[in-house]
């Protein structure tokens, strides 16, 4: 039933949220801040203490509800659909992902600006309340979600697909490749969004000027950090996705 993968991906977005959010806070920094992680936690604890690897979490928390419950479910309907109507796997993951990544982005762009600006230095409560940002919520912004949805989508549930209801492999390695398949391939999409958001660039000149401080190498800052952190949210995302939507069926 489509209530129930809107239900279960809901579930699902609360506990891959929390349980990737200091290390995602971790590798956002690196992508904006020519500094390195172990700076960035020092830093962290000497400002906050332990709270900071927390900062700003409560807005996305309750927000991933319904952004992950609109990306689940949008992209289970569609690809049930062309399932059915006699399309590959192949096509319906793809086009699936895609209508599936077009309302998620409405949702996700000020969660995000949010937690981007929250989580890094550029960040005071003073300017940056949740009503503020969405004030300034503009076509540029969500053009910017687009440009990393679109691919981070298509990677996230067609590996997925393909891995677990199609190859058949087992749910524990088809969510660690997943989330590996995900950050190796769309890290630089994630890096441009980030700046685009925190730095008010535009894509393009967020391609610049990424490339003009660091190079090729630039757009891959927080990898590994996004690697250790992607093992344990991809779990966590897709196991209680199948275990709630189990229980109701």
């Amino acid at each position: 039933m489509v209530f129930n993968e809107f239900i279960s991906g809901g579930i699902s977005g609360i506990t891959s949220t929390f349980i990737g959010y200091p290390l995602d806070m971790i590798r956002l920094n690196l992508q904006v801040k020519n500094v390195n992680s172990i700076t960035i936690i020092k830093e962290t604890l000497s400002k906050n203490n332990y709270n900071g690897y927390f900062k700003g979490l409560s807005f996305p928390l309750i927000s991933s509800f319904p952004l992950y419950s609109v990306a689940f479910g949008t992209y289970m309907s569609s690809f049930s659909y062309f399932k059915s109507n006699n399309y590959n796997i192949y096509f319906s993951a793809t086009i699936a992902s895609i209508l599936s990544a077009i309302p998620t982005s409405i949702i996700s762009t000020p969660v995000e600006i949010y937690k981007c600006l929250m989580q890094s230095e550029y960040a005071t409560n003073k300017n940056y309340s949740i009503s503020n940002i969405l004030n300034q919520y503009t076509l540029k912004n969500y053009r910017a979600s687009l440009f990393r949805e679109i691919p981070f989508h298509l990677l996230f549930f067609g590996s997925h697909e393909l891995l677990y209801n199609y190859y058949n492999y087992p749910q524990l390695a088809s969510s660690i490749i997943t989330g590996c398949v995900v950050w190796i391939i769309g890290m630089p999409f994630d890096t441009v969004r980030s700046n685009s958001f925190i730095k008010n660039w535009s894509i393009y000149n967020s391609i610049i000027n990424i490339y003009r401080i660091n190079g090729l190498k630039g757009f891959y800052r927080g990898l590994s950090t996004s690697i250790i952190r992607t093992i344990p949210v991809s779990c966590t995302c897709f196991y209680t996705y199948e275990i709630i939507n189990n229980m109701l069926i």
